[in-house]
């Protein structure tokens, strides 16, 4: 098995690493046998081949590939090249005070260059944020309140790893940086499915029904602990987490 990825090394995350990132997945990829191609970029794809851009050639049965991504057409004219859009603090456009722009959209600079452009990553839980923040900010413009506070790009992000995962947390996202936590645990494999068990049941709520096709039952295991189980979905969460206190 092949990793094929732009970064200048696994566990770069286009932030300049994470701690002591680098070389703990090294070793998580070297125990699965895992063999990483890094500074690659894909040229084409032919039948049961991928062609990089330095003249390689890796052979494959089953291949997943992620292109790199372009900002929203439609606004692409208020972003640079790629159509990112730069924002503030309060996620407003920098020459467009009347637009805000959140999530995977927005222009983040890339800490340092590497020899293959690499991305800085925007993962969910910085999206619900920026969201929050422009949200208020709105909210205060039109109360005449003043604005919120500045979204730090702080981040959060659960790392699923089969039977185990690993806990991701910086404020903010790029260096330097104030706090950062890298740890691997099954704990936090519990979090990330409490997380979709919690996100279901709140969809279920809103809708004022249940999915078709799931039924829903409550038992307690021993020591109290409450734990709902959903059929017809791959989901078993617990409704309390025991584990983090």
């Amino acid at each position: 098995m092949h990793f094929i990825t732009s970064e200048p090394y696994i566990g770069h995350f286009g932030i300049g690493g994470f701690g002591a990132s680098r070389r703990w997945l090294e070793d998580e990829f070297a125990r699965r046998d895992i063999k990483v191609l890094a500074n690659q970029a894909v040229e084409e794809f032919a039948p049961g081949e991928a062609r990089l851009k330095d003249g390689a050639r890796v052979t494959f049965k089953l291949a997943m590939f992620a292109p790199a991504m372009k900002g929203v057409s439609a606004v692409a004219h208020l972003g640079n090249p790629r159509g990112f859009i730069p924002v503030d603090g309060q996620m407003r456009n920098k020459s467009q005070k009347n637009i805000f722009t959140v999530g995977v959209a927005i222009a983040i600079a890339p800490p340092e260059p590497t020899p293959v452009p690499t991305g800085v990553p925007k993962v969910g839980f910085m999206a619900v944020r920026m969201a929050l923040t422009a949200a208020r900010t709105i909210a205060a413009e039109i109360n005449g309140k003043a604005p919120p506070s500045p979204y730090e790009m702080n981040a959060i992000c659960l790392m699923d790893m089969g039977d185990t995962a690993a806990y991701m947390s910086a404020r903010p996202i790029l260096p330097p940086r104030q706090s950062l936590t890298l740890r691997k645990a099954v704990w936090a494999k519990w979090m990330k499915v409490w997380g979709r068990g919690r996100d279901i049941r709140r969809e279920d709520e809103r809708r004022g029904r249940k999915q078709p096709g799931l039924l829903t039952h409550n038992r307690r295991r021993p020591g109290g602990r409450r734990v709902e189980h959903r059929k017809g979905r791959a989901l078993h969460g617990l409704r309390e987490r025991p584990f983090l206190r």
